[in-house]
């Protein structure tokens, strides 16, 4: 019985629209999109590290980048979770927690590329981790900087 509800229902839905499926008339008014993933091999490289005992921290190792393509649009993400590092002074370990998001619009004329990051680099024990905020747009147009937020602190 259940089968012939479903049946009947799927009918009646199909009945009342007299249209029909609507057929691409090319394959130009699909939206293009794409999406590209690659690790990218990150050279050794020191970074300050301004919480005490302030060091510079040298990475190595892949980090993830996804991109997105749709039309005009770009989106890129980067996971920094394959890259460790060890600081310079006190030999302790170090690794990234990033959150980083891109969306970029091109126009004619230019576009506008907006970015937001949340970077914690973790050092191993108790000592404090530095914590980076950053919100910017980029006008290709003009090409300004417009800063929302940029900070940078140790927490413990």
């Amino acid at each position: 019985m259940k089968h012939v509800l479903i049946i009947g229902a799927l009918a009646t839905l199909v009945a009342c629209d007299s249209t029909g499926p609507t057929a691409i008339s090319s394959p130009n008014d699909r939206p293009e999109f794409a999406t590209t993933s690659v690790w990218v091999p990150l050279d050794p490289a020191p970074f300050p590290n301004d919480c005490p005992p302030a060091e510079d921290v040298v990475f190595s190792g892949k980090a993830h980048l996804v991109t997105q393509t749709q039309g005009n649009k770009v989106r890129l993400s980067l996971n920094w979770g394959g890259v460790k590092g060890t600081g310079a002074v006190t030999g302790d370990r170090y690794v990234i927690a990033d959150n980083y998001h891109e969306r970029d619009v091109f126009t004619a004329t230019g576009g506008t590329a907006e970015s937001f990051e949340r970077l914690r680099m973790i050092r191993q024990g108790s000592t404090d981790n530095l914590v980076g905020l950053a919100h910017v747009i980029f006008d290709f147009d003009t090409g300004t900087f417009v800063l929302f937020e940029i900070t940078m602190k140790c927490v413990g």
